[in-house]
């Protein structure tokens, strides 16, 4: 460290601030205050130096530098980090904050561009990162899940900050991976901590979208009743400041609800008025989505006919969004239809379909379902060889995001199959 130049001893002091013991040149070049270029020259000058070390994993090597400093020289990047001013401290970890907001919402613009409505409030990293541009959704998602920790510590650090607008915009942009990971719980903790910022900091369509998405965690938790308070709470703001998408929304989460909770008959009032909302304003997008949660109640009713009216209607409209990953559901809600209403060859065709568009999008959790749907179509059929076999693949999926709802449900299922043997 002694003999190191004051540019490179000036980068270890920084990166001792930050709560993650790993980095790239891009967030060397963000805290540091510099270009990219001159970030990777710093980054390997501390690896010449034997202070940081290359922890790619060796299927990773071929992507971006990352690396991380040897534990002794992490302590004593701590130590020296209290040498820096107060300010250049609190700039150093608003600029690292500031990043992983930048490149989360560049990954949610990619891939849920619906949702990438919201402001951002940046002051040191004001140009796009163009992080993926390139990438195909499932590496965006990959991506997410890899820098997961240090989303969730990147809110940690706004909250404590008091940094109000910045918390609750990392936990917006965090969507597309609590959507395509199913880090439910991570989610609804996030959520609580940060909807009281937005609160503080008065923005009220931040706080729908919050609710709404909160809402969202604690129902797929099966949390039904806060899940209801907190989309009750969301559409009384919406009514009260006249906002026809917000309120849809809401409305649509409330329906949702009352299916997930085997409340059928109170489902469908909320989601036909917001697929009414939804159509009166021309949001054709969420429209669809609705015809997709009407479809799984006409499924569940085994009313064949409205379900395939709905979701045949919905798959093609989130095709023409575009919107891949809902167009996907879509296709699997249909072929468990096909499968559970006599047409089992056409319908196990959609599934496994769709168990690839979801492997595209990135997408562990609706890959299981899937797989679950097949299973449970093959069962059906008399084929419990294959029944089991697509049941046991789907388990392991589910183990992958760890629901372990999900993951009883199938034990449950591959019991039964036993006792028949």
């Amino acid at each position: 460290y002694a003999d190191l130049p004051s540019e490179a001893a000036a980068a270890v002091r920084r990166l001792g601030l930050l709560p993650a013991r790993t980095f790239g040149p891009d967030v060397v070049a963000a805290v540091c205050a510099v270009d990219r270029a001159e970030g990777t020259r710093l980054l390997e000058i501390l690896l010449s130096a034997s202070l940081v070390q290359d922890v790619r994993a060796d299927d990773e090597r071929d992507g971006p530098l990352t690396c991380g400093f040897h534990d002794v020289i992490g302590d004593l990047a701590q130590d020296r980090a209290g040498e820096e001013p107060q300010e250049v401290r609190d700039e150093v970890l608003r600029r690292w904050v500031e990043w992983h907001l930048r490149a989360a919402t560049e990954a949610e613009a990619r891939l849920t561009p619906s949702h990438r409505t919201m402001p951002r409030s940046y002051r040191y990293i004001v140009t796009d990162l163009e992080l993926f541009a390139q990438d195909s959704e499932q590496t965006v998602v990959e991506w997410l899940d890899r820098h997961r920790a240090d989303l969730l510590a990147a809110v940690d650090v706004a909250v404590a900050a008091g940094w109000d607008e910045l918390s609750s915009q990392i936990a917006d942009a965090m969507w597309p991976l609590f959507l395509r990971r199913r880090h439910n719980e991570d989610l609804v903790a996030v959520h609580e901590k940060t909807l009281p910022a937005a609160e503080r900091a008065g923005d009220l369509r931040m706080m729908r979208r919050m609710l709404t998405t909160l809402g969202g965690g604690l129902r797929s938790l099966g949390r039904y009743d806060e899940a209801l308070e907190r989309y009750d709470q969301a559409l009384a703001g919406a009514r009260r400041d006249g906002d026809r998408l917000d309120e849809a929304q809401a409305l649509d989460g409330i329906g949702e609800v009352h299916r997930q909770a085997g409340r059928t008959g109170q489902a469908v009032a909320p989601l036909t008025q917001a697929l009414a909302i939804r159509e009166e304003i021309g949001y054709t997008r969420g429209a669809a989505l609705t015809r997709l949660r009407l479809g799984e109640i006409a499924d569940d009713n085994e009313e064949w006919h409205d379900a395939l009216t709905y979701l045949v209607r919905a798959r093609a409209e989130l095709l023409a969004v575009p919107d891949p990953y809902d167009a996907a559901r879509a296709l699997a809600v249909l072929g468990r239809v096909y499968t559970r209403s006599g047409h089992y060859t056409a319908g196990v065709a959609q599934l496994h379909q769709a168990e690839d568009e979801f492997a595209e999008a990135g997408s562990h959790h609706w890959q299981a379902r899937a797989r679950e749907w097949t299973g449970a179509a093959a069962y059906n059929e008399g084929r419990t060889a294959e029944a089991r076999d697509h049941l046991t693949a789907a388990r392991e999926m589910y183990e992958h995001v760890h629901s372990t709802r999900d993951i009883a449900r199938i034990d449950q299922h591959l019991l039964a199959l036993d006792g028949e043997a």
